[in-house]
């Protein structure tokens, strides 16, 4: 049975039903499980759910608070796929919400199967423009919206996951474009890595031109589709008059879309937008927490008002919040240096009277070796002057 994964979050449920409902339209055994980094609504949805608190993230109040809502999306991927491996299936695809299939998925289960990894390329040949290429090289080689993992990916899985926890930001000119650019690591890492070349899989706006036509299409990824946008809000001059035998698809996933239950300038609330006392969050206020490195915790809950005082303190500069952070530890570890010093002197002091016990224990010895060797001597003497005395005489 084919086990499908995705993550979203509230405002993403519309594209999950229709990801759901073209998933099943070819694959109705298809079991579907959803990530929610988010927290529950209430809503009835006929598929599985894995909460945040079951995928195994470590600090999650902090991992939730260092990341927006679109960066945690893609941060949860690789927890969620260890944590379905751990629980015993055998082969997980992962399928980004914003996708809809259109055929077939069993060339690429097949091959999800078979291999510990498997990846889909942004590109399958070199007949694209130098500009095209260069934004792929930015963004990563391969798209994280499409991977499977088997048995022997945790290894892998375990690596990408401690990489995202800290690293999963939309920051191409930090080297970051959320989970993916750490995919480009996986030829190198992974032994038996799998490569999608077939081009009807993973259809995007940025590779159509080398896709071929609509009819050999089995899943199409509408990546920045946010229903504002004609295509997709990482181009926002695209226009769909421009996406060929796409542009129709656009539309019907735009239908689809709103009976699924999106509304125009939808946004629902997100359950970790909001400090304690429910100002909300500014993303600049968790750009600074996150400059500041993992295991920032002289403040347990980052989402506590006492964190959102220390940010505005240290300033927006990056340099002016790690000199800040650093300056408060070296304050703690000069207050465990004093305490440890006043215990260091506490132990030199019974040292010294060890010391002094020692050296009159030492002098004892001394004398008695000394007495010892002296009543030696005399014995040796007494012995000597006996041989003498009882000598027979010549």
């Amino acid at each position: 049975m084919m086990t499908v994964a995705t993550t979203v979050a509230n405002n993403f449920l519309p594209y999950a039903r229709v990801l759901r409902d073209t998933l099943r339209q070819w694959h109705p055994e298809a079991r579907l499980i959803v990530g929610l980094a988010d927290e529950p609504v209430g809503e009835s949805e006929d598929w599985e759910w894995m909460r945040l608190g079951e995928m195994g993230i470590p600090r999650l109040r902090e991992f939730c608070f260092r990341y927006t809502r679109r960066e945690m999306l893609p941060a949860v991927k690789p927890f969620l796929l260890r944590a379905l491996l751990e629980r015993g299936h055998e082969a997980v695809l992962f399928l980004d919400a914003d996708m809809m299939v259109l055929g077939p998925l069993d060339g690429l289960w097949e091959r999800v199967r078979r291999h510990p990894l498997t990846l889909t390329p942004h590109l399958l040949g070199m007949g694209n423009p130098a500009a095209v290429e260069k934004n792929i090289l930015q963004c990563g080689v391969y798209n994280g919206g499409c991977v499977g993992v088997r048995a022997g990916a945790g290894a892998f899985l375990d690596w990408w996951r401690e990489r995202v926890a800290e690293y999963c930001r939309f920051a191409t000119a930090r080297g970051m474009h959320f989970d993916q650019r750490w995919l480009d690591y996986a030829p190198s890492f992974v032994e038996g890595l799998g490569v999608v070349r077939e081009p009807g899989y993973n259809v995007a706006y940025w590779n159509l031109a080398e896709r071929g036509r609509r009819a050999g299409w089995r899943l199409f990824h509408f990546s920045g589709f946010d229903g504002v946008a004609e295509v997709t809000r990482y181009w926002p001059e695209k226009r769909r008059a421009e996406m060929g035998e796409a542009a129709e698809l656009y539309v019907e996933y735009g239908a689809r879309l709103r009976a699924a239950g999106w509304e125009p300038g939808q946004d629902r609330d997100w359950a970790f937008d909001r400090w304690e006392d429910g100002v909300l969050i500014e993303e600049c206020q968790r750009q600074r927490y996150g400059r500041l490195g993992r295991g920032t915790q002289w403040c347990a809950d980052p989402f506590r008002v006492e964190m959102r005082e220390w940010l505005a303190e240290v300033g927006a500069e990056a340099d002016g919040a790690e000199v800040a952070m650093w300056r408060r530890a070296a304050e703690e570890r000069l207050t465990k240096l004093e305490e440890a010093n006043e215990l260091l002197g506490r132990q030199q002091v019974e040292l010294d009277q060890l010391r002094n016990a020692l050296a009159g224990e030492q002098a004892r010895v001394d004398w008695l070796r000394r007495e010892s060797a002296m009543y030696e001597e005399a014995a040796r003497e007494r012995l000597r002057v006996i041989e003498r005395l009882t000598e027979p005489e010549s």
